[in-house]
C-alpha cells in the first residue's frame, strides 16, 4: 500500500496516473510533495566528464554513445543503462572529435594535442596513436568499412590512416586555412574537406589526388556532408549559404540562401534528398536538394544551432542550441515535436541512434543525454 500511495503522490500532476487514480490519493496526507506538472522529457543524464563535451557519436547498434571532452578524455556509455563503460585516458589536450567505426569495435578521437588516436570500444585498449599533424586535430572520420581514418587539421591538412596498423596512408595538402571538416563517400573511395580557406575539396583517398576544389564560399566552411550514394556534398559557411556540389564535375548545383549568419551545421537526409542546415541566425532550414527550394523553417530556439541531424527515416530533424535545449522538428509539417529541456549549457552536438529511436546530446555542461524521440523523455544522463 505505501508502494502505490507514493507512486502516486510523487507522479506529475498531470500525469495518466495522477489523472486516472486521483480519487485514491491518501486523505491522510496533509501536506504533500511539490512535484512537476508533467514528467519530464529526460530520461538519462550522463555526466562524469569535468569540462565541455564537444563531440559524441552513437555506435550504429545504438547500444553505445561515445563523448569526447575537454578534459581530454573520451567516455564510452551503455545507453539503456546510463552506466559508463569505458574512460578512454591518453591525450593531453581538448578531444575536438569522436567517430565509431561501423561495426561498433572501434573508436576514433582528435585533439589538441596534435594526434589521432584508435581504440577498442569493448576493453577501451589503445590500440593506434597517430603522429603526423601539426596542430590541432579538428575533425576525424571512419570509412564505412573500419579499414581507413581521415583527419582534419589546424596544420591545414588531411590525413588518411590505415586504422589497423596506424600507417599513414596520404597527406592531403592544398588548403589554406585549418580544415574543420571532413567526410567520407559511403564506398570511402573519396574524402571531402571544408577549410576556413572558404573552399571544399575532394579528394581520392587511394592516391591522394585533390579531384575537386569547389570555391564559391567567401568565407570559413564549417561543414561539409557527402549524400549517401556520394554524388554530391554539401558545405555550410560563414557567408550564411549553403552549397550543394556535383562531386564528380565540381559544379556548383544549388546555392541555399535564407540563414542571414554563418551556418555552423549541415546534413544530407539517408535518401539525398533533402539538407538541414543550422545557424546563428537560431533556426533550421530545410532544403529540397535538387531544387533548392527553401522547404521549411523551424523557429523556436533562441540561440545559435550549432548542429543539426536527421532521422534515418528523414522524418525528423534533431538540432542543438546554445539556449541549451535540444529540439525535434517533423520535416514535412516544419511543426516542433519536442522541446528537451535539462542541460544548463550550450548544445554543441547531437546524433541520432541508426534506428531513430534515441537521441545522444553533448553539452558545456559537461554532461551527454540520451532522450527517446518519440515522447521526448530522458533516458540517461551521463556525468
Amino acid at each position: 500500500l505505501q508502494v502505490y500511495t507514493s507512486a502516486l503522490i510523487f507522479s506529475p500532476l498531470n500525469s495518466l496516473i495522477r489523472r486516472v487514480f486521483k480519487e485514491e490519493e491518501p486523505k491522510w496526507l496533509k501536506v504533500k510533495p511539490i512535484v512537476e506538472y508533467n514528467w519530464s522529457p529526460c530520461l538519462q543524464t550522463l555526466s562524469r566528464h569535468s569540462d565541455s563535451v564537444l563531440s559524441v557519436a552513437f555506435s550504429a547498434d545504438g547500444r553505445y554513445v561515445a563523448s569526447g571532452s575537454q578534459d581530454t578524455t573520451i567516455k564510452i556509455w551503455d545507453t539503456t543503462t546510463g552506466e559508463e563503460q569505458q574512460t578512454l585516458n591518453g591525450h593531453s589536450g581538448f578531444v575536438w572529435s569522436v567517430a565509431f567505426s561501423a561495426d561498433g569495435r572501434y573508436i576514433a578521437s582528435g585533439s589538441e594535442d596534435w594526434t589521432i588516436k584508435i581504440w577498442d570500444a569493448t576493453t577501451g585498449n589503445e590500440l593506434q596513436t597517430l603522429n603526423g599533424h601539426s596542430d590541432s586535430v579538428l575533425s576525424v572520420a571512419f570509412s564505412a568499412d573500419g579499414r581507413y581514418v581521415a583527419s582534419g587539421s589546424g596544420d591545414e591538412t588531411i590525413k588518411i590512416w590505415d586504422a589497423t596498423t596506424g600507417n599513414e596512408q596520404q597527406t592531403l595538402n592544398g588548403h589554406s586555412g585549418s580544415v574543420d571538416s571532413v567526410a567520407f563517400s559511403a564506398d570511402g573511395r573519396y574524402v571531402a574537406s571544408g577549410s576556413a580557406d572558404g573552399t571544399i575539396k575532394i579528394w581520392d583517398t587511394t592516391t591522394g589526388e585533390e579531384q575537386q576544389t569547389l570555391k564559391g564560399h567567401s568565407c570559413f566552411v564549417f561543414s561539409v556532408a557527402f549524400s549517401a550514394d556520394g554524388r554530391y556534398v554539401a558545405s555550410g559557411s560563414a557567408d550564411g549559404t549553403i552549397k550543394i556540389w556535383d562531386t564528380t564535375t565540381g559544379e556548383e548545383r544549388q546555392t541555399l540562401k535564407g540563414h542571414i549568419y554563418s551556418v555552423l551545421s549541415v546534413a544530407f537526409s539517408a535518401d539525398g534528398r533533402y539538407v538541414a542546415s543550422g545557424s546563428q541566425c537560431q533556426t533550421i532550414k530545410v532544403w529540397d536538394a535538387t531544387t533548392g527550394k527553401e522547404l521549411q523553417t523551424l523557429n523556436g530556439h533562441s540561440g545559435s544551432v550549432y548542429s543539426a541531424a536527421f532521422s534515418a527515416d528523414g522524418r525528423y530533424v534533431a538540432s542543438g542550441s546554445s539556449d541549451e535545449t535540444i529540439k525535434i522538428w517533423d520535416t514535412t509539417t516544419g511543426e516542433e515535436q519536442q522541446t528537451l529541456n535539462g542541460h544548463s549549457g550550450f548544445v554543441r552536438s547531437v546524433a541520432f541512434s541508426a534506428d531513430g529511436r534515441y537521441i545522444a546530446s553533448g553539452s558545456d555542461d559537461k554532461t551527454i543525454k540520451i532522450w527517446d524521440a518519440t515522447t521526448g523523455k530522458e533516458r540517461q544522463t551521463l556525468k
